[in-house]
């Protein structure tokens, strides 16, 4: 059976391959692979996805999420083979014993199925959002799903954010941004906007490298400098991204009164630190 499904050239020949899957009582393992899967649904779909036989096939040969993802939701046979209860029943030969098969597939096809979900907050570099977008514009930025039209919809928002921002050292205009590289707040604004945490996996890594390549891309840290971004939980990250915005770098104290953590993270993933002990 196995050779027919990777090897016909007609769709008739494929469908006589699922035929035969169908009353050899799981002995098809050819089937389980996603290669002789993908031949299948390639030749034989569009012609047979309303045969009885192809619901058998779903119910004794994969799971009901690998089907529906399968297929797209295209075949009602797909889904009244996977989805349809009968319990646990009959591995037995042939699509009567197939049938029963159908309900234990699924319970497996709950994961066909997208969930819904809905984005609450959206932060990506540390404090920025925190500390540049107003409290009553927050639902309506985290709600945004549009990563395209972030510069274009929120730019302005930031920028003025980082005006203010800019102002509480009492020294305007002394950002690391705007001495750096000569930048002013609606220049940058739109480029705070696009707020996900940059990696560059070309790079080497660093447990200091927070930010490294953003101000690589404003021109602020030379290349051979960059490390690969993203940020590690020792890091001061909030301390970080505060000096960049407002243009001070504390001396003596820290800008969220948090000078570390009380236990030392660890050197490798998951990197957290170890448990408190009572």
């Amino acid at each position: 059976g196995v050779e027919r499904a990777t090897e016909g050239t007609t769709c008739e020949i494929q469908c006589g391959w699922l035929a035969d899957c169908a009353v050899c009582e799981g002995q098809c393992d050819g089937y389980s692979t996603p290669e002789h899967r993908q031949s299948v649904y390639e030749g034989c779909v569009p012609t047979c996805e309303a045969t009885p036989a192809l619901a058998v096939v779903v119910a004794n040969h994969t799971t009901c999420a690998e089907t529906i993802g399968f297929i797209n939701g295209q075949s009602e046979d797909f889904r009244n083979g996977c989805e349809g209860g009968g319990g646990m029943g009959g591995m037995g030969g042939g699509a009567g014993g197939a049938g029963g098969m159908g309900g234990m597939g699924g319970m497996g096809g709950m994961g066909g199925e997208p969930m819904a979900f809905e984005t609450i907050d959206r932060m990506g570099r540390a404090a920025v959002t925190t500390a540049l977008v107003p409290a009553g514009m927050k639902d309506a930025y985290n709600a945004d799903g549009d990563r395209a039209g972030w510069p274009a919809a929120w730019g302005a928002t930031l920028g003025a954010g980082l005006t203010a921002a800019d102002a509480l050292d009492g020294t305007p205009g002394n950002t690391l941004l705007e001495t750096g590289a000569d930048l002013e707040p609606a220049d940058v604004g739109p480029a705070l906007a696009d707020d996900v945490l940059l990696l560059d996996a070309s790079k080497p890594y660093s447990a200091a490298g927070y930010l490294h390549v953003e101000l690589n891309t404003f021109g602020l840290l030379p290349d051979e400098m960059t490390t690969s971004g993203g940020r590690a939980l020792s890091q001061n990250v909030i301390d970080l991204t505060l000096s960049a915005l407002v243009g001070t770098v504390p001396v003596g104290d820290e800008w969220d009164c948090v000078e570390a953590n009380d236990v030392a993270f660890q050197d490798a993933f998951p990197y957290l630190a170890a448990p408190h002990q009572q």
